[in-house]
């Protein structure tokens, strides 16, 4: 079958048939979602054929868990056992143990030892645990440079904290930032400095060259297409497609805000909150986004724990957050200089509310 633009492109239409209609920014921006759609959808076989490494910006996070003993978990650190239990948010890894791959791979420089013990893959978010033993104290926990890159370029963030005496785990996550679904995945993974105590400008770098290679094959899945959505005061929250894996299931979602929302606020972020038709609440892990910060029109990916498989719908509730950035002063004319940040503590505008429910009949 053409495509419809193929069909159109052969027609002569007289424009002054036409009478033309004032629509709003909400209006073109329903529009311009639709035809984002369509044109990612077009070009997602052009992605796998011709991927680009590119590096994305990094955040990077260094834990140290509190209140844990040692003697609870030795079954569950690195060098007995597993590392995902450890690191587990609320049940968001509780099955990614028996799912991973076992790849403990060592690499040794500068009297620094880092193993990769696990790697996993579900399509989009590869998630790699490691041990790193060091012949010096790193501090409570560490900053390491460098994280695993794969096909398109990836953000992720580090999890790092000591167990005992010269003697860290680790948890790296790394998510490939378009809306796009891979089989497999070529991972390299160099890592040229470590930075103990966390990160500090200022801080001393332990260098050395500590490389990885491994191959991961995505673990079984099934997508959904969704493509529901709910609109309220100015914002569209769109729930595209959900992918159900062994050990877990990826929401992915969209915003759209309108001309009026984006001129009064500074920021604008869409969040979703899930449970089941079972009563069940699901702790996710964030994956990130991408689209446009100007106009707020945004997408996003959140990976949830495992789907309870009795349930037969999932619930999900976009809850939107508009927030101002801090105010350092007053122009001549009255108006607010403005920072670009908003500090922890901010007294500055905020705003939040939930939008209706969207819920999906989970397809057996």
């Amino acid at each position: 079958m053409k495509d419809i633009y193929e069909h159109l492109n052969h027609l002569n239409l007289d424009d002054e048939v036409f009478e033309e209609m004032e629509v709003s920014e909400f209006e073109k921006t329903k529009v311009k979602r639709a035809l984002k759609r369509r044109i990612t959808k077009s070009k997602q076989k052009k992605w796998k054929k011709t991927l680009m490494a590119a590096a994305i910006a990094v955040s990077l996070t260094s834990t140290a868990l509190v209140g844990l003993s040692f003697s609870a978990y030795a079954e569950e650190i690195p060098f007995l056992g597993n590392v995902f239990k450890y690191f587990n948010k609320d049940g968001v890894y509780d099955n990614y143990e028996e799912n991973a791959n076992e790849l403990n791979v060592t690499e040794e420089s500068n009297g620094i030892k880092i193993t990769v013990n696990n790697a996993i893959f579900d399509g989009k978010s590869v998630v790699v645990t490691y041990t790193i033993e060091s012949d010096k104290d790193l501090g409570e926990s560490a900053w390491i440079t460098g994280i695993p890159m794969y096909e398109g370029g990836a953000g992720g963030y580090h999890e790092i904290t000591k167990i005992e005496e010269n003697k860290y785990i680790g948890m790296t996550t790394v998510t490939h930032p378009n809306d796009i679904e891979l089989s497999e995945v070529n991972v390299d993974w160099v890592l040229e400095g470590i930075m103990p105590n966390g990160y500090s400008e200022d801080a001393e770098v332990i260098e050395g060259e500590w490389k990885f290679h491994f191959d991961l094959v995505a673990v079984d899945s099934k997508t959904q297409l969704v493509d529901q959505s709910v609109e309220g005061n100015g914002i569209i929250a769109s729930i595209e497609k959900v992918t159900f894996t062994p050990m877990s299931f990826l929401i992915y979602f969209e915003q759209m805000v309108s001309r009026d929302i984006v001129t009064q606020w500074d920021y604008v972020r869409v969040d979703i909150e899930v449970k089941d038709n079972l009563g069940n609440v699901y702790i996710n892990q964030d994956n990130g986004g991408y689209g446009s910060y100007s106009s707020y029109d945004l997408s996003w990916s959140k990976t949830f724990g495992k789907l309870d498989p009795e349930a037969t719908q999932l619930i999900v509730t976009p809850v939107v957050e508009l927030s101002d950035n801090e105010t350092l002063g007053y122009g001549e004319n009255g108006r607010r200089i403005k920072a670009n940040y908003r500090l922890e503590n901010s007294k500055a505008d905020i705003e939040k509310f939930e939008l209706n429910e969207i819920i999906i009949g989970i397809e057996k």
